[in-house]
């Protein structure tokens, strides 16, 4: 009877296992696709913002509205990331610089009557910004991988403390 139980037994367990590293996969396959999604349309957003403040010749300046809806999107899909990987510093880095003011600031800057560096400088702000995102997408679909690129690391001089355990003292 041993005989046949045993490897029922076992597998019933790899089965178990791989189908549990499956629906892991298939669901960082999801978080990752919603957080590409949701950069693509912050970057459709902030280039027709800024194409339209720079093109604007007379009238009000074109509404950031689509801009701040597609913005409160991508920082959702980041918090979520966030909550998920509760270890990881980077999606709450992107996430800041997303709801920071200098960000705001450089888009807001954009006039059609003005140096036509202010449009680049808000331009190349938002592909750094969606670079970062996109190290988080890569981060969130391959967490093995990318790991330390999403964890603070300590530079020259830093003095990193053992973790408590036992003989070590905190």
């Amino acid at each position: 009877m041993l005989t046949v139980l045993l490897p029922a037994v076992a597998g019933a367990l790899l089965t178990w296992l791989f189908a549990t590293q499956l629906a892991e996969r298939g669901a960082r396959r999801l978080q990752a696709t919603a957080l590409r999604s949701a950069k693509r349309q912050y970057d459709r957003e902030a280039q027709s913002l800024i194409d339209g403040r720079a093109a604007q010749e007379s009238g009000p300046m074109p509404p950031p509205d689509a801009w701040r809806a597609a913005r409160v999107d991508l920082v959702n899909q980041l918090e979520e990331i966030a909550a998920s990987h509760r270890g990881w510093t980077e999606p709450g880095t992107v996430q800041k610089l997303l709801e920071g003011q200098e960000l705001a600031d450089a888009i807001d800057d954009v006039r059609h009557d003005g140096p036509p560096e202010t449009a680049a400088a808000a331009r190349a702000m938002v592909r750094a910004l969606l670079a970062r995102v996109e190290k988080v997408a890569v981060a969130v679909e391959r967490p093995r991988r990318e790991r330390a690129a999403m964890r603070p690391e300590a530079g020259p001089g830093v003095v990193m403390r053992p973790a408590a355990g036992p003989g070590v003292a905190p």
